[in-house]
């Protein structure tokens, strides 16, 4: 609507617009009463004055209807404006809404910006391959897998797991720590299973991340290297978890596969959907190939044996069935 159209459309709203019509009228009334009055003088003589109002009469009626039709238009009006407005207002919170998002954007792209200088730092390197040489021993170990598991829920298990044998062990497994004494080893690996704790919060934080995806692919948090290792070793947490009712009352189930899913729905990983079908990826991995065959770790016997023995059954129902 033209600013000129509602400056007027104001103005007769106004009790100044209303007033003026009053007048108008008013003046029209007087008008024609003296018209009357000096131009049919014999009339009043007469006694017909009264009669010569009819035709007022009738102007009054049509003021009375054009009246009606300029309530409508204005009420069209004030609907028509209504409109714009309501318009111009879902206009400003379309555009309020496609800032907030810019801004939310923005937001989670800095903050795995700052993911990425964290863990391309000195400190957090050293943090990576502390984690990974916990991993890669628990896979080749049973009993210190065992122990850095149960260390992980407050069920007062795992130092049961730490015995005098394992102790020994871990002081022979981590090359830098031969010359030292076992109290040093002991400490050492202390500090690399905090490691391990922090690289497998790291990956969560970087799971809660909604940056776009390109953001994602520019920064190289080496998830294809880390990946296989996190779910097998996210596999072995869930058999402790059911497998223990002590830990069940004490503890939260763990959720590190959620966070695998939404990482690997992040970088188009398709996940394989059960333990066994991820071993069979974890075993074949050219990187893990050959910590898997000098393993004595009973988790992945076990998962082994259950895979021998689904092929054997598939085998056995496929014989029966030529």
């Amino acid at each position: 609507m033209k600013p000129s159209k509602i400056a007027k459309r104001d103005f007769l709203a106004s009790g100044k617009g209303i007033l003026i019509i009053l007048l108008a009228v008013v003046l029209i009334f007087l008008g024609w009463c003296v018209f009357v009055y000096f131009q049919y003088p014999e009339l009043i003589r007469q006694g017909q004055f009264e009669a010569l109002f009819g035709g007022l009469n009738s102007l009054f009626s049509a003021l009375a209807f054009a009246g009606l039709i300029f309530t409508i238009f204005q009420q069209q009006a004030e609907l028509e404006l209504q409109r714009q407005e309501l318009a111009a207002t879902r206009k400003e919170l379309r555009a309020t809404a496609e800032a907030n998002q810019a801004v939310a954007q923005d937001s989670q792209s800095n903050a795995l910006s700052a993911l990425y200088q964290q863990f391309n730092q000195d400190d957090f390197i050293k943090v990576r391959l502390e984690a990974w040489q916990v991993l890669t021993q628990c896979i080749k170990h049973k009993d210190y897998c065992d122990f850095v598991i149960h260390s992980l829920f407050a069920s007062g298990k795992w130092s049961q797991k730490r015995t005098d044998a394992l102790s020994q062990k871990i002081h022979t497994f981590y090359p830098q720590n031969e010359d030292s004494d076992l109290e040093d080893a002991i400490k050492a690996d202390t500090k690399a299973r905090h490691s391990l704790g922090n690289v497998m919060n790291f990956y969560n934080m970087l799971s809660l991340r909604k940056a776009p995806k390109a953001v994602f692919e520019r920064c190289e948090f080496y998830y294809d290297w880390w990946r296989p290792l996190l779910w097998w070793f996210s596999d072995a947490i869930f058999e402790v978890y059911n497998g223990d009712p002590d830990i069940q009352a004490y503890c939260r189930e763990p959720k590190w596969d959620v966070m695998l899913l939404e990482l690997d729905r992040i970088y188009g990983f398709a996940t394989p959907p059960t333990s066994k079908e991820r071993w069979i990826y974890f075993e074949n991995h050219p990187v893990f190939r050959s910590l898997v065959s000098d393993s004595d770790n009973s988790i992945n016997n076990k998962l082994d044996q259950d895979r021998q023995t689904g092929n054997k059954a598939s085998e056995a129902h496929e014989t029966q069935t030529e």
